[in-house]
């Protein structure tokens, strides 16, 4: 009987530790421990109106809280989880969640110290329930963007069409030169984490899920970004241009380099593989709980 509530207790103590406790901390950890980390926004609020950026008082941008407006975002939507198959987050991880409303966005308070910038990378996690299917329907998911006729984003993703659909990142610099990457695609109404990155003001990539998608190189290295009107999320800046994001967003975070292709690479991995000792946990836990079963029996 001892045997039986000692062997009880092992194991769920492992299982808890495993599945609440190291394996939930490991993509922020690994995402926190990267230098030029300049803003994260997780988007785990629940309620009010305010996006908290946890990493304050940095040299570029400082403290720099985003606000939702627009009654089209319902916050605490679940955001990538372990039950997704994602086992480096936490099991009541949220995210935000956009309802296709044009008047509704997240904006961050600073954008003016981006202007310029010449190294820089944006990390966003996305899900959509759907692909637009015709090129009317465009929806943004956001970064840096200018209120102008057109040549609005600066630095910023959106979910595109006509074929072939898919999340497409765009930079801007300062001289009017720009790179429109290829349409890329991920399943629908799964997590995917996308990034883009500029390096010296020439190398421009985007990233899908941790593998590099595409490589531009400008001309020169004399220029940096244009500058921006917004930090924006969830809607084109300009109202008029009605792309709302339909789906949801998470994860939000901002690098004042160009993060490599093995960080982007070892950031997803540390979301989806958690490290061989939390696995290990996993895995006895689990056996421990199957042999309790058996006894039982």
């Amino acid at each position: 009987m001892r045997a039986n509530a000692l062997m009880g207790l092992t194991a769920a103590v492992l299982v808890i530790v495993a599945c609440g406790g190291t394996a939930q901390a490991e993509y922020v950890s690994t995402l926190t421990g990267m230098s030029g980390l300049v803003s994260y926004w997780n988007l785990n609020e629940t309620s009010g109106a305010t996006a908290a950026d946890s990493i304050a008082g940095d040299a570029l941008d400082g403290d720099n809280p985003g606000t939702y407006s627009g009654t089209g975002v319902t916050l605490g939507a679940a955001g990538p989880r372990p039950s997704d198959g994602f086992l480096g987050f936490s099991p009541t991880n949220n995210s935000a969640s956009f309802a296709d409303d044009q008047n509704t966005k997240l904006q961050m308070a600073e954008h003016l110290a981006y202007a310029g910038a010449k190294d820089l990378s944006l990390v966003t996690w996305v899900r959509f329930p759907s692909v637009p299917t015709s090129s009317s329907d465009r929806r943004t998911v956001g970064g840096l963007q200018r209120d102008t006729d057109s040549s609005r984003y600066i630095f910023a993703t959106a979910l595109y069409n006509p074929t072939p659909a898919g999340l497409q990142g765009f930079m801007r610099r300062g001289d009017g030169s720009g790179a429109d990457f290829t349409r890329y695609l991920g399943d629908v109404d799964a997590w995917h984490m996308w990034v883009l990155t500029l390096e010296d003001g020439q190398t421009a990539k985007c990233y899908l899920d941790g593998d590099l998608k595409e490589t531009y190189t400008f001309a020169d290295n004399t220029y940096g970004l244009d500058t921006a009107t917004g930090l924006v999320f969830g809607a084109d800046i300009r109202v008029s241009a009605n792309r709302p994001w339909k789906g949801e967003l998470d994860e939000i975070a901002m690098f004042s380099r160009a993060i490599s292709d093995t960080e982007v690479a070892a950031l997803y991995r540390a979301a989806v593989v958690p490290e061989p000792g939390t696995l290990a946990l996993v895995v006895l836990g689990t056996l421990c709980l199957a042999a309790l079963g058996r006894r039982r029996a």
